[in-house]
């Protein structure tokens, strides 16, 4: 049957690729007011369908906020307050395992070797190719025409951003590069299928749909058994007839009402449990598929909204966004948080990047750098790698305003022991993991100079530490840059008083405000650390 439906279905949409659609999303026709006239009257098409579909959001609007689009308060909403609520029908989502949409192009057992993403790709770029028949037609039409995520960058504009200091940072440009060649391969491997052929997929075509999915999509609770609200209410409706209608309930003591009491919560328990464990299973982290979701995906990122949750409905036939740690007043833009991620990850996904910078910060491979610099002993470095934990936070720094972590600290203390702290634990009779215990556990910040009872560490060792690896390696880093904090300020300022942009202007704008917020966290990072190798050396 399932067969049968979906080829009368598709067979309709091949009719409908006579059309020739050349574009998933025509762009707006050019000039401002017109172009404003056109996204205005898309929004207000993609509203309307919104709530003929029973899409449930009464205190949220439409608006403009910094000259993007969004969704504001129009009514208080309370901290932990419904934001919206949208059928599953409405939902464009994959699961995995599940049957392929479009049958008459691709078997299930072709469909289901490709990723979530590329599949959610594929079937809206489905839809956007069938035009005013798809029903998802007002949503697609109001979806972005162009991105500015990484993969769309040139060269000189990825210059821009002043990378290449590190292997990180080439490793960064390396993922930037590599995220292109991989959609061309796919693009080339399936140019041939049924599906491009009959909906004439190009290249553009596929970037837009893997871009759309890449910053729109997010994971949601997979439906669940239909049953489960039916036998729920039926277990309960028999537990309360039998209870009301026995003609021993008044009668407390009779061992009648007491079996009959426990056959009702038997029957009740059952179907109750199981429907607890379904409903868990669709909760944010039981099993989840992936999907773009109509108005959820106007919403707008801000970390401080970190605590906004999606789920399923109990009915499962709807997913509910409830408002984070704070609510909104009337007026104020409705956010949710993307996650706390740095900025590489916001500029090469989503196409912007976050200025608060409160989730920013440097990556680095300090193993690497302290190996090269301080002559550390392989014999070392191979003890370290015992400790996973330890190993993989120097291997991959996050540096913050703060400085280091406290791993990163004791990474490095242990692989700068001089050997006459190297001999005093041997004498101590420690083994290697013994005295990377101590060491551990050796003193939380370089002030407290409390020695432990089987190892010593000298200020000379802190003191590398502190100065001679993290200093010296943000201060490295900073002067490695072309340009200064204080040029890459004057050039923000400069750029900010333009009223309109031209691609490559708002392209050097993200550059600029991206190196500007990493220039930062190493400065801060060079004052951090330099004042604890003053405080030991008693200056």
């Amino acid at each position: 049957m399932r067969q049968l439906c979906g080829w009368l279905a598709l067979s309709v949409g091949l009719a409908r690729m006579l059309l020739g659609l050349a574009l998933p999303v025509a762009p707006c026709p050019p000039g401002d007011a017109a172009a404003q006239d056109c996204a205005e009257e898309r929004v207000a098409a993609l509203m309307s369908w919104a709530e003929n579909s029973d899409l449930y959001a009464p205190r949220l609007q439409t608006g403009q906020v910094n000259g993007m689009r969004g969704l504001l308060a129009s009514k208080q909403i309370k901290k932990g307050g419904l934001l919206m609520s949208i059928p599953r029908a409405m939902a464009l989502a994959v699961h995995e395992g599940a049957p392929c949409p479009f049958p008459m192009f691709m078997g299930d057992a072709e469909w289901n070797t490709f990723p979530e993403d590329v599949q959610l790709a594929a079937l809206l770029l489905y839809h956007a190719k069938l035009g005013l028949h798809s029903d998802w037609y007002p949503y697609i039409q109001a979806l972005p025409t162009h991105f500015d995520t990484l993969g769309h960058w040139t060269p000189p504009q990825l210059a821009e951003l002043q990378l290449g200091s590190t292997t990180t940072e080439l490793d960064f440009l390396s993922q930037v590069e590599q995220s292109r060649e991989v959609l061309q391969q796919l693009h080339e491997t399936y140019r041939r299928s049924k599906f491009s052929q009959r909906f004439n997929v190009t290249l553009e075509d596929r970037l837009w749909a893997v871009d759309c999915v890449h910053s729109r999509s997010v994971e949601v609770p997979k439906p669940f058994n239909w049953l489960q609200p039916a036998l729920t209410s039926t277990a309960m409706l028999i537990a309360a007839g039998i209870f009301g209608l026995s003609p021993v309930r008044k009668r407390p003591r009779s061992k009648t009402m007491l079996n009959l009491t426990l056959l009702a919560l038997v029957l009740t328990a059952g179907p109750v449990v199981y429907s607890i464990i379904l409903y868990g299973a669709s909760q944010p982290g039981g099993q989840t598929g992936t999907a773009l979701l109509p108005l959820f995906d106007i919403l707008n990122h801000d970390v401080k909204q970190e605590g906004t949750w999606l789920s399923s409905s109990w009915t499962g036939n709807s997913f509910r966004i409830t408002a984070a740690t704070e609510g909104f007043e009337p007026g104020q833009e409705a956010t949710i948080s993307y996650g706390k991620k740095p900025n590489e990850a916001f500029l090469l996904h989503y196409g912007f990047v976050d200025t608060s910078y409160k989730s920013d910060f440097y990556s680095a491979d300090l193993l690497e750098y302290v190996v090269q610099q301080e002559n550390v002993p392989a014999a070392r470095v191979d003890a370290l790698a015992a400790d996973h934990k330890l190993h993989t936070a120097i291997e991959s720094v996050s540096l913050k305003k703060g400085g280091a972590g406290r791993e990163v600290i004791r990474a490095l203390r242990f692989l700068l022991a001089t050997p006459d702290e190297v001999q005093e634990a041997e004498e101590a009779g420690r083994s290697t993991g013994q005295w990377l215990a101590d060491i551990l556990e050796y003193r939380q910040l370089p002030t407290a100079m409390t020695p432990f009872n089987y190892i010593t560490l000298s200020n000379a060792t802190e003191m590398r530490v502190q100065q001679a690896v993290l200093h010296h390696f943000c201060s490295f880093v900073l002067k490695s840059k072309p340009t200064s904090v204080k040029a890459d300020e004057a050039e923000l300022s400069e750029l900010s008083k333009h009223q309109l942009m031209s691609q490559n202007e708002a392209r050097q704008l993200l550059a600029i405000q991206f190196r500007y917020g990493k220039k930062k966290i190493l400065q801060s990072c060079i004052r951090k650390h330099q004042k604890l190798a003053t405080l030991l050396s008693g200056g």
